[in-house]
């Protein structure tokens, strides 16, 4: 394990002993798998028997990072669209991606125009999430036209 060879990039003592550097291990992954049982990921048994629910098969088969799944957690029925589509556009699948020069120009563009897309960002778009909000509605837009003129 790379805790084992370089304890100090995870901010543990150099000679920190085996014996409590496995203990450390330990209750991380105890910790763990107590956080994913508990957002309903998987469910553990008192003799720590593993078995992945319909949640976390779906978040393995779809590469879904666990904080997204705890963000959509949130997402009632009660939530409207544009809370869900903000849902999507928080996940940390995309905090990867950022600003080109001059995009957000064209993105406060298109956020003004209200034939464009169905939920405008309130002010000016500032952040990654603004950006994927437009993108993705833009993508959606464009999907149920181009539907829409082949019926």
């Amino acid at each position: 394990m790379r805790i084992r060879k370089n304890p100090t990039h995870y901010e543990l003592p150099a000679n920190i002993s085996r014996e409590k550097l496995d203990s450390i291990i330990k209750e991380m992954c105890v910790g763990s798998l107590q956080q994913l049982a508990m957002n309903e990921v998987i469910d553990m048994t008192e003799d720590c028997s593993l078995k992945p629910r319909d949640l976390g098969r779906s978040m393995a088969r779809y590469y879904v990072k666990f904080e997204t799944v705890k963000r959509f957690q949130n997402v009632t029925e009660q939530s409207s669209f544009s809370d869900v589509i903000r849902t999507l556009c928080s996940a940390k699948e995309f905090e990867e991606y950022n600003f080109r020069l001059g995009e957000k120009k064209i993105l406060n563009a298109i956020n003004a125009t209200k034939d464009k897309i169905r939920f405008q960002v309130k002010g000016r778009v500032k952040d990654l999430e603004d950006k994927i909000f437009v993108l993705l509605q833009v993508c959606l837009c464009f999907i149920i036209n181009s539907i829409g003129r082949h019926d």
